[in-house]
């Protein structure tokens, strides 16, 4: 669908449709995974390419609720920068279906063909990591999810930071406290140390 579109006119309701997230009020995503959602059968499947950052946002929370809700989403694939022409937005695939307790996340940043502005998804690897389920993959179950409704699966596959000798603030300095000097402040502040020093 067209991407980070503004529904400007009413979309028409769909027949006994399964979710209804019509008109939203600052963009279309959700209108649009809404027609897929509503056009599968109960056996049926649905791929929505999606801006990752309305799979976290606050705006979208309820809409995302309600898939969750209903079991809808089977799979979250989160794609890698630079796929797409003639843009930088980040996007992931949503695969929807019926019946679902738990989301595969599928880490398929690294999944990328070629250099430079000759990249393109390396489905293939993608394919493995699913049918592999061991590195990139992770299956989260709703209850997991359902607080925060956040469905970006790159925050499942974020490393933890490793620091090389640390060493505890208290033994860097005796004082500090959490003030932001401005450059202003920073000078004057320099400038009555300097004084400070001559007298």
């Amino acid at each position: 669908f067209p991407f980070a579109e503004k529904p400007y006119a009413d979309i028409q309701r769909d027949k006994d449709p399964k979710v209804s997230f019509l008109n939203c009020k600052l963009k279309a995503d959700y209108s649009y995974v809404a027609k897929a959602v509503n056009a599968i059968s109960s056996t049926g499947r649905a791929m929505i390419l999606i801006s990752e950052n309305s799979l976290y946002n606050n705006i979208d929370k309820e809409y995302r609720q309600e898939l969750i809700e209903k079991g809808l989403i089977e799979t979250i694939i989160t794609l890698p920068r630079d796929i797409l022409p003639n843009t930088s937005i980040h996007y992931s695939l949503m695969i929807i279906s019926s019946g679902n307790s738990a989301i595969n996340m599928v880490d398929g940043r690294e999944c990328i063909i070629g250099h430079g502005r000759h990249k393109s998804l390396d489905v293939e690897q993608i394919l493995e990591i699913v049918r592999s389920k061991q590195d990139h993959y992770a299956r989260v179950g709703y209850d997991d999810i359902k607080k925060g409704a956040i469905l970006s699966a790159a925050r499942y596959f974020q490393e933890d930071i490793k620091l090389t000798d640390p060493v505890p603030l208290c033994k860097i300095g005796t004082s500090y406290r959490g003030y932001q000097y401005n450059t202003m402040r920073l000078r004057m502040h320099q400038l009555q140390e300097e004084l400070d020093q001559i007298q």
